[in-house]
């Protein structure tokens, strides 16, 4: 059972008025963002003649922009800490009402700048003034034509087209009531929506089949609840796609705004996803050769979906004390020098990190930021092995967010979404190197299997996942019928090529209903591009390849270079099979190591 938040000391809470200090500063806060959507949007309505009025709307779409991360950050912590507090839910429907007006302002601005780009040179060669959004105006002017009319319908109707988001929260989060199994004692075991991988890695195998049968079956009783939702989901991205002038949901989304939203958006060329689809799929012998040693490990005839995630290590799973995973964490940065590991003990000591689960809280772990607040990470710590890793890698956001905020202004503090996730895996991966060099036998098996976990989800069920999008969405721009039955189809003929030694059943193709359904359909390239990434820069990092001044430059760059300029930075090249075969070695070499121990 979790404790009561009262019940947990404050060091290992949030503390939220480091964000505002009363419920009252939101609100000033969002009235003063709702007048400054009003401004911008009536500066939008003339041409760009002056400098000195573009400058100021620029600057006040900048102003907007920082609020917004402000209170969307104070809204979520809110939720977060208590999805029973009604007054926490009404503060995130009205920044959830807000947001929709904001992406019709930067929607509205883009459009702007792009059909005055000519303009904008002259008064970028007459006057300096707006040279602090040169890289927004470029940005801008460089984006798809889109259909005025089309995009401002669908501006306005933002929050309608989002619906189907709130439809699968509801389904798969706020109105899902987790089955209950018999455990191994015979006491009742909940079975949560996010708690049950913990639960398949039991040793019981009865168990662990009952779990996974049990929430499959009631995943089952909402299979077209879920399936009619996503579909309409892919339909309405596909119409939003095509009225922004993209030519698919795939362009539309590896051209998204980036994290956190500011106006900049730093797109993805199609090639680097089509490229990681194809040659993470052509490296899958590791893959392949870890449900071989597991199968034999476990001494099965057959591998089967309930056993897919039960520890390859035979000694009983370690804990890890919170504050023991901080000693630790601060040793494996060491690498990246002493400024580093400095900065990152601050975020424990001001209180931005809420470590533990608590009673009506979402147990959850992300890093979120605002401007001019910094970066608040989820824990939900529980002594394991696994939200060690966690904790280690949503820090790693935490970090690239409080780096990049010290030197970029607020509409440069976002990072392109395809390089997001390379600091946090950076950090899973000193960590381990950190305890493998130093913990004993039976923390090194389970940090093994946590690096397997890690890099095999990252790495081999991101290209798994992005591939079944790939195709869903193909789909349904084709006009083709799509139900579930055919993801099913889909879904089962992907599993039979990653996970051949794996014996389904009749759940087993309809495993797709247990993704991340509310996220952009494709948000798993980004991960694994992160386990390239990560891989890439840790053993540069290793060998002196990349100086740790490099490595920070990287981190602050924020939105001020493209994403394949910023991996160009870590020496990598996303089009290439070399970066994927590497990362594909690296999770070869620890099966070595098992095999070998």
């Amino acid at each position: 059972m979790t404790r009561p938040r009262s019940e947990i000391d404050d060091r290992y809470l949030w503390d939220p008025t480091a964000v505002y200090e009363t419920p009252d500063d939101f609100d000033r806060e969002l009235e003063t963002a709702r007048e400054l959507v009003r401004r911008v949007r009536d500066a939008l309505d003339a041409p760009p003649d002056d400098a000195e009025r573009v400058s100021t709307t620029l600057e006040r779409f900048e102003r907007l922009g920082a609020a917004r991360t402000r209170l969307v950050l104070y809204a979520e912590m809110g939720r977060t800490m208590d999805l029973t507090d009604d007054d926490a839910r009404e503060r995130r429907d009205r920044v959830r009402a807000l947001e929709g007006d904001v992406e019709a302002v930067a929607t509205s601005l883009r459009r702007w700048v792009r059909e005055h780009d000519r303009r904008f040179e002259t008064l970028r060669a007459e006057s300096g003034a707006h040279s602090p959004f040169d890289r927004l105006l470029e940005n801008a002017a460089g984006a798809p034509a889109a259909d005025p009319a089309l995009t401002d319908l669908l501006a306005d109707f933002g929050d309608v087209l989002d619906a189907t988001d709130r439809i699968l929260v509801a389904i798969c989060d706020e109105d899902f009531e987790p089955p209950t199994v018999e455990g191994p004692d015979g006491d009742p075991v909940e079975v949560a929506w996010y708690g049950r991988s913990r639960l398949l890695k039991h040793p019981d195998r009865a168990y662990r089949r009952r779990v996974y049968e049990t929430f499959h079956d009631a995943l089952a009783e909402r299979r077209g609840a879920i399936a009619t939702a996503w579909i309409e989901k892919l339909r309405s991205r596909a119409r939003l796609a095509e009225a922004r002038g993209y030519d698919s949901i795939r362009e539309l989304s590896l051209g998204k705004p980036s994290y956190p939203e500011t106006g900049i958006h730093l797109e993805l060329p199609t090639a680097v996803h089509d490229a990681l689809c194809e040659h993470v799929s052509a490296s899958l012998d590791p893959y392949h050769r870890l449900q071989r040693i597991r199968r034999d490990r476990l001494g099965l005839d057959e591998l089967r979906p309930w056993d897919r995630l039960v520890p390859l290590a035979d000694a009983p799973a370690p804990e890890i004390a919170y504050e023991d995973a901080w000693d630790h964490l601060l040793a494996a940065v060491e690498p990246l020098g002493a400024d580093y590991r400095d900065r990152l003990a601050t975020l424990r000591a001001e209180r931005r990190v809420d470590a533990f689960p608590a009673e009506n809280a979402r147990e959850v772990t992300y890093c979120l930021s605002a401007s001019d607040r910094g970066a608040f990470v989820s824990a939900s710590y529980d002594g394991t092995v696994r939200t060690a890793f966690h904790l280690a890698h949503e820090l790693g956001h935490a970090m690239e967010t409080e780096l990049r905020g010290d030197v970029r202004r607020p509409l440069y503090e976002t990072t392109p979404r395809p390089a997001e996730e390379v600091p946090s895996v950076v950090h899973e991966l000193l960590l381990a190197d950190h305890l493998l060099d130093g913990g004993d036998d039976a923390l090194r098996a389970h940090v093994r299997d946590r690096l397997l976990t890690m890099l095999g989800g990252n790495l081999f069920g991101a290209a798994r996942s992005a591939r079944f999008v790939r195709t869903a969405c193909r789909a349904v721009e084709a006009g083709e019928s799509l139900s579930a039955d055919r993801l099913d189809a889909i879904n089962e003929d992907l599993l039979a090529a990653f996970q051949p030694h794996v014996a389904g059943e009749e759940r087993w193709a309809a495993s797709w209903l247990a993704r991340a359904h509310v996220r952009d359909p494709y948000h798993h390239y980004q991960y694994a591009l992160g386990a390239v990434g990560a891989v890439a820069a840790t053993d540069a990092l290793a060998d002196g390849a990349l100086p740790v001044d490099d490595y920070r430059s990287f981190l602050e760059f924020g939105g001020t270079e493209p994403s394949l300029a910023q991996f160009e930075h870590l020496g990598i090249d996303p089009t290439s099979p070399a970066p994927y075969r590497r990362a594909a070695d690296r999770f070869d070499a620890v099966l070595e190591e098992i095999e070998s121990d």
